[in-house]
């Protein structure tokens, strides 16, 4: 029996000086940009999926993202966003609401501030390396 495993890893920069995202996931996610959350109800990413707050690495955010990552994607949802650092935001319909209340200059490394999310998207996006790995085994 022989048993191929893919794994796509990808080398995605969010356009930010020193900061490159690694994922080893078979999903990919992509860099949206920075959105103003006015607080106004419905928020634009209308619902808190996690907050990672008492366990954030603030030396490595990607850990935090790639976190927010598996939640929304375990909840089905396309777009995602973190806010205040460690607040992983989403919802039905946050692909066409996410920026709803403007662009906004409040995010760093990947992440928003108070008041600002900085969005993902699921997809295929970049360059993607395909790591095969054969196993054989006789029956």
């Amino acid at each position: 029996m022989i048993a191929v495993t893919f794994t796509c890893i990808i080398n995605l920069h969010l356009g930010i000086k020193g900061f490159v995202f690694f994922s080893a996931h078979s999903w990919t996610i992509a860099p949206v940009g920075c959105y103003r959350d006015s607080y106004v109800e419905p928020r634009p990413l209308p619902e808190l999926i996690a907050d990672f707050r008492n366990t954030i690495d603030y030396r490595e955010v990607n850990k935090t993202i790639m976190a927010c990552a598996e939640k929304a994607r375990e909840k089905g949802f396309t777009f995602f966003g973190i806010q205040f650092y460690s607040e992983c935001w989403s919802g039905t319909g946050a692909e066409k609401t996410y920026g709803r209340d403007g662009t906004s200059k409040d995010c760093e490394n990947g992440v928003g501030k108070s008041a600002a999310n900085f969005v993902y998207r699921f997809g295929d996006y970049g360059e993607c390396y395909m790591l095969v790995s054969v196993n054989y085994t006789e029956r």
